[in-house]
Parts: C-alpha cells; sequence; structure tokens
C-alpha cells in the first residue's frame, strides 16, 4: 500500500486537475476577502469586521468544496478506471481494500491541502488588522469541524467514484446526490426552525400555525438527522457555537463544554466515515472491473 501512495499522489500533484482546482480555490479565496482587506486600518473596529469576513470566508469554502470534491474525486478516480489501472492494480496482487483506502487517502488529504492553502490565503490580512475582537476558541472549533468534513465528504464521493467506472456518471451522480443532500440539511432545518418558532409564540399566547409544530417524537428524529448529516454541519460551520449548543445561551456554558460537544459531533462523523468506508469496500470488492 506504500507504493500505491506514493504513486498516487505523485499523480495527483502532478495532474493539471489538481493545479486547476488548486488555482480556483486560491482566487476563490482572495475574492471572498478582497474588498475588506483592502480597506484601510481606521480602528480597532477593522480588525472586529474582518474578523466577520474570514469566519463567511471558511463558511463559504466548505460549502464551494462540497462540489468541487465532487468534480475532482470523480475526474482523478474515472480515469483510472478508463486506462485500466485499477484493474491492473489488483491483478499486480494488490488487495481491493488497498486500492480503495489508497484512493480514499490521497483524495483527502487534497482536500486537506487546499484548506490549509485557503487557510493561509485569508488569514493574511490578520497582519495588517490584527486579531482584536477574534474569539480564538471559535475560530478553532470552526476549524477543526470543516477539517472533519472535508474527510467524510471526501469518504462520500470516492465511493461513487469507485463504483461507478463512467467518468460522466460518476461526476453527475456526485453532484446531484451533494445537492439533495443540502437541499435535504435545509428543510430539516426550516422545519426545525418552524417548530422552535410556533412553539415559542404558543407560550406568549400569540398566534401560531400548528401543523407546524412537530410531535416529539418528529422532533427527535430531525434533530438526530440535523447533528448526523455532514451537510447539516456544512451549512451551521457559521454558527457553530450555537450549534454546538443546541441554540441554548452560549454565554452561560463554559469553552470546554463546548469543545466536548465538537468532540462528540466529530466522533459521529468517525462513525459515518467508517459506515461509508466499509460499505464502499464492501461494494469495491463485488464490482466488476472489465
Amino acid at each position: 500500500m506504500k507504493n500505491l501512495l506514493k504513486a498516487e499522489f505523485s499523480r495527483m500533484f502532478r495532474s493539471k486537475l489538481f493545479w486547476i482546482f488548486m488555482v480556483l480555490s486560491v482566487l476563490f479565496s482572495v475574492h471572498s476577502i478582497y474588498d475588506e482587506a483592502t480597506n484601510p486600518v481606521m480602528d480597532g473596529d477593522s480588525a472586529e469586521a474582518y474578523g466577520y469576513v474570514f469566519e463567511a470566508a471558511l463558511y463559504f469554502y466548505i460549502m464551494a468544496y462540497c462540489f468541487a470534491a465532487a468534480v475532482i474525486d470523480s475526474l482523478f478516480i474515472s480515469r483510472e478506471h478508463a486506462d485500466g489501472t485499477v484493474r491492473n492494480k489488483i491483478i499486480s496482487g494488490h488487495s481491493r481494500a488497498s486500492v480503495y483506502l489508497t484512493e480514499l487517502i490521497v483524495c483527502s488529504v487534497t482536500g486537506l491541502v487546499m484548506f490549509v492553502v485557503n487557510l493561509a490565503i485569508i488569514s493574511l490580512p490578520f497582519l495588517k488588522f490584527g486579531i482584536h475582537g477574534m474569539d480564538g476558541w471559535v475560530t478553532m472549533r470552526r476549524i477543526i469541524l470543516i477539517a472533519v468534513l472535508i474527510i467524510v465528504i471526501n469518504a462520500m464521493f470516492v465511493l461513487f467514484s469507485m463504483l461507478i467506472s463512467s467518468r460522466a456518471s460518476s461526476m453527475v451522480w456526485s453532484i446531484v446526490f451533494i445537492i439533495i443532500m443540502i437541499v435535504s440539511s435545509g428543510l430539516i432545518q426550516d422545519k426545525l426552525d418552524s417548530d422552535s418558532s410556533s412553539r415559542i409564540r404558543r407560550e406568549e399566547g400569540e398566534y401560531y400555525d400548528e401543523s407546524k409544530i412537530l410531535s416529539d417524537t418528529e422532533r427527535k428524529i430531525y434533530k438526530a438527522l440535523n447533528y448526523i448529516l455532514p451537510t447539516n454541519q456544512v451549512l451551521h460551520a457559521y454558527d457553530i457555537d450555537d450549534y454546538l449548543a443546541d441554540y441554548k445561551d452560549i454565554s452561560e456554558i463554559p469553552q470546554k463544554k463546548l469543545n466536548i460537544y465538537l468532540a462528540g459531533l466529530s466522533l459521529l462523523d468517525v462513525v459515518t466515515f467508517a459506515v461509508v468506508t466499509t460499505a464502499g469496500i464492501a461494494l469495491f470488492r463485488k464490482k466488476d472491473l472489465k
């Protein structure tokens, strides 16, 4: 597997695909912060204002990366299907699990490299503005969550790419899948928001729509999905502390407890990663390679 990793990392970092998306990532990062970063330093409010831009840039990056990963993973892996490289690796004695895990590791590391470059670029203006007003703990939790999500997202797309040999089909199915996931996550959050606002109106004696109030069982299911689905976590990368605290008053919650909540959320992602990867390897072992 060591030799497989060396060969695949070499192929990835020498490919036009990687460098095209790296350039696009850099341009996206610069565009995200350009207007605010070029403003003159007036006072401490300048640093605080850029802090919000920095947080928004991280959020928009992980949203955009969901679609970028679908394309990168599909195009990178499908090329090996097309030229028979996957089949040749297995014929030469490598196990299917090793081949699968190699592609997963390479795609995940590539995503993390792109994220680190993005993080470095959007952090540069702090040299100009300083970091006054920035909450280091919140930023750390957001960065950790995004890094974990990048690995989980790649696990899902590698599954599609390893099982679907056609380059076009693999990419289309991956993009359709992530769109369905994001839309579903938005609908789940909308259900929970409508339920919460309707319950508040009911308690205050105001008019409310009874049909928007979920039953206890429905509410538990929606809240579980809100934390389990990676795309729900993507949507909440911006308001991460409120999300971790289940929208309770975070001023009363110690940082240590929020970190524990993040660890629990990351553990859910590890379980998702393990389930998706195990299923992918099991299905890939049964795939007929032509």
